[in-house]
């Protein structure tokens, strides 16, 4: 029997459910046939294409996921369920595998045969001969549509639960405040202390469940954003004004690496303020008492890219890929006793990408670290 190669030809395996397409199936050795049963058996829907997107073998869970038959699946081309997406997205999707010969990973929204969209997450491997020319395509995709209306379910409660908790920490902050001011009579010093304690975490919990709100308006959707003309040079000011306090207390230094005539660029102010005080709040947290911050804008023809550098902790390599993950924080930063939800930078990424902005940073563990906001001008 021809011997496979996994790698450039997985398609050699006659895994078809059309005979004619890769030969009877009866001819399979005992190895090959658990492969293909394991794969037509498997809860995500995968397909395999020609190198024009032609369908030539469909799983079990194609015909489950998308309504359409294995007989009308056959031949046709994943369009039969797709066209949901904007037509820029599948210009990045075929220059990705066909142009590029690269895989592609996202999510998709497409279409069952009886008209219900649901979304999905898709993965599209190019596979190549031995000349590197492209000679069919493998698509694994898993509906994540009931995960999508489970996440929903929990944001929403999670947004009710903090809408109801802002009433009694707003009672109780207002009560401690009158007794930290004396309003209600004198207060002993060691009183005043716990007081003090109090308030602060009150307020500490307070800004946590705005975090929270805002969190979830991100998760359902509702988080608007409105774009209007705005002088950059007054958005950054305004954000490094906000961490003065917290700056001074860590006696960090901040160096502005930028000028004033910075361009008037289409912002939303509230939202570009939120991200600049978060990765600000994140550089101050993760740094040395006495150490020093850079913030520097640079600009190109097409973008301005913000840089906050700081000579914090740093981002342990292995930690890297994920701290833009939901509730993730680097093992570093317990050895420093610092606070934090894991949501700071999840929340930042999510605002930047729903602003067709960019972010990325480079990291090296107890030398520090340097985001990059990248922001078209147009």
């Amino acid at each position: 029997m021809k011997k496979i190669n996994i790698k450039q030809d997985i398609i050699n395996i006659p895994l078809s459910r059309n005979p004619d397409t890769f030969g009877k199936l009866d001819n399979l050795d005992g190895d090959l046939k658990l492969l293909r049963s394991v794969i037509d058996n498997d809860f995500s829907h995968i397909i395999i294409t020609d190198n024009n997107g032609h369908i030539l073998y469909a799983n079990k869970s194609s015909e489950k996921i998308t309504g359409f038959t294995n007989e009308e699946i056959i031949g046709k081309t994943p369009t039969l369920w797709g066209k949901q997406m904007p037509s820029i997205f599948y210009e990045n999707f075929w220059n990705t595998i066909k142009e590029k010969k690269s895989i592609f990973i996202g999510k998709i929204t497409n279409q069952r045969k009886n008209g219900e969209l649901y979304e999905a997450e898709i993965k599209v491997s190019p596979m190549l001969d031995n000349n590197g020319e492209i000679q069919f395509f493998v698509a694994i995709e898993k509906d994540i549509t009931k995960e999508k209306e489970i996440d929903k379910a929990k944001n929403e409660f999670i947004s009710l639960a903090a809408h109801e908790l802002r009433t009694p920490l707003s009672t109780i902050s207002l009560a401690s405040e009158m007794l930290l001011r004396g309003i209600v009579g004198d207060v002993s010093k060691e009183n005043k202390k716990y007081l003090k304690t109090i308030f602060m975490e009150i307020k500490d919990m307070a800004e946590m469940i705005e975090k929270i709100l805002d969190f979830s308006q991100i998760e359902m959707g509702r988080f608007h954003i409105i774009k209007e003309p705005t002088k950059l040079f007054d958005i950054i000011e305004k954000s490094i004004h906000e961490v003065q306090a917290n700056l001074k207390n860590k006696k960090i230094s901040l160096k502005k690496d930028y000028k004033k005539n910075l361009p008037v660029i289409n912002l939303d102010r509230k939202i570009m303020k939120i991200i600049l005080e978060n990765l600000l709040l994140n550089a101050i947290k993760y740094s040395p008492k006495g150490s020093g911050i850079i913030f520097g804008v640079e600009e190109n023809k097409k973008n301005v890219i913000i840089k906050i550098k700081d000579n914090g902790i740093g981002i342990p390599k292995k930690d890297q890929p994920k701290i833009f993950t939901k509730l993730f924080r680097a093992n570093n930063v317990f050895s420093i006793k610092t606070e934090g939800s894991g949501l700071g930078l999840y929340f930042v990424k999510n605002l930047i990408e729903q602003s067709n902005y960019k972010i990325s940073f480079k990291s090296e563990e107890n030398k520090g670290t340097t985001f990059f906001i990248s922001i078209p001008k147009n």
